[in-house]
């Protein structure tokens, strides 16, 4: 009995349904519609595209009718609609998720690398062996970039060797190699008698360069050497930002005008390694903008923490609409990148020569006449090469 039932539900079912598509279709027809159309918009209803719903709309057979009503507003990424009236919906999106994730400026051809051809290889910089090397030859790039007109330059470079990252050593070692380095590389303007003011991070790592600081165990912290000790040179030493305790949440509430700390008598500025907040980048920003007639050289501040994102713009606005506004200024004239991993490698660059990739082997890669993103080097350009390695090996 209950197997009749259902059967007598269905065949009814499927009556009343012809029954009604049937009826539809003579609807549709005494409107001026063809039957074909009527099929085909009926097979199309599941959809939700607008470009289907207008190139595949019948056409009315009869004048005088009443145009088709508009195809539904189609429906966004992740749910979002994209009609005009539900559109204010998507801005406060768009803007958290630009804010997060920032767009990247596509690469052109010449921030592609590319394998080099054997003439580009014999003109290229050679890497260097070692850090007396790179503070040689970063001295001498440095040197010629200003020269040639540039104001604001960039010289960054490993400081615990060669072929280190930033965090292979101790902090306050790093920090006594950088300085040596520093110390190093400015011995081209030691002998020009002066006019050249180093602006260390902050008061305390100012003070602590020119007189010294002996090794505390209990604290873990080692000894830092007085590199900038006085009447040891011809330099003048300052510093950018005033130490508090709300610095490191960033806030500057001491803030120090060091535009205001430039003299007619200087003739080059020097920022030595302001990377570890985020208020001595816009400091350097402000010595960008305050003072434009007085070369601006930056050593080992880590630029690329503003140049790719590090600090997402929604969070960090200041930083986002400083470094749009100074870096496109910025002439690097030494860099040196290493990538760690099986598949690392060396982006390395030497003014007023082009940029190049170096596998783990030290042999060049690629190169390319603008810098390249990190990302693409690491990613692409490295892994393509250790890959093209292996398949020779093989």
């Amino acid at each position: 009995d209950h197997f009749c039932v259902c059967v007598g539900v269905g065949l009814a079912s499927s009556r009343l349904t012809i029954y009604r598509r049937a009826q539809t279709t003579r609807e549709r027809e005494r409107e001026g519609l063809s039957p074909d159309s009527t099929q085909r918009v009926r097979a199309l209803a599941h959809t939700h595209s607008p470009l289907h719903m207008t190139t595949l709309t019948p056409t009315r057979l009869a004048a005088g009718r009443r145009a088709p009503p508009p195809a539904r507003p189609s429906r966004g990424p992740r749910g979002i609609t994209t009609s005009p009236r539900r559109r204010f919906l998507t801005r406060p999106c768009r803007g958290f998720l630009d804010g997060l994730f920032p767009t990247p400026t596509p690469a052109d051809a010449a921030s592609t690398p590319a394998p080099p051809d054997p003439a580009t290889l014999r003109t290229l910089q050679p890497f260097p062996r070692d850090l007396t090397a790179a503070v040689r030859a970063a001295r001498t790039a440095a040197k010629a970039a200003l020269e040639s007109g540039a104001t604001f330059v960039e010289v960054e470079m490993p400081s615990a060797s060669i072929a280190s990252v930033a965090g292979d050593a101790e902090g306050v070692n790093e920090m006594n190699a950088s300085a040596s380095l520093l110390r190093d590389f400015l011995r081209e303007w030691e002998r020009g008698g002066g006019g050249v003011r180093v602006f260390f991070p902050d008061q305390a790592e100012a003070r602590i360069v020119q007189a010294g600081r002996g090794a505390d165990p209990a604290a873990g912290s080692s000894g830092v050497v007085a590199t900038f000790a006085p009447k040891t040179h011809p330099f003048s030493v300052d510093y950018l930002t005033t130490p508090t305790p709300f610095l490191d949440m960033g806030l500057d509430l001491r803030k120090r005008d060091v535009v205001a700390a430039v003299q007619p008598s200087d003739r080059l500025l020097v920022a030595a390694f302001p990377s570890f907040n985020v208020n001595e980048f816009l400091a350097v920003a402000d010595l960008v903008a305050g003072a434009p007639d007085t070369p601006l050289l930056v050593f080992n501040g880590e630029i690329d923490r503003v140049r790719s994102g590090y600090y997402p713009a929604l969070f960090y606005p200041k930083v986002a609409a400083a470094g749009a506004r100074v870096l496109p200024k910025l002439t690097t004239a030494f860099y040196v990148h290493n990538f760690k991993g099986s598949g690392g490698g060396t982006l390395f660059r030497c003014w007023p020569g082009p940029w190049q990739v170096l596998d783990a082997r030290g042999k060049v890669v690629a190169v390319c006449e603008r810098r390249p993103t990190l990302k693409t080097v690491a990613l692409d350009v490295l892994p393509a090469a250790a890959a093209a390695a292996r398949r020779k090996v093989v």
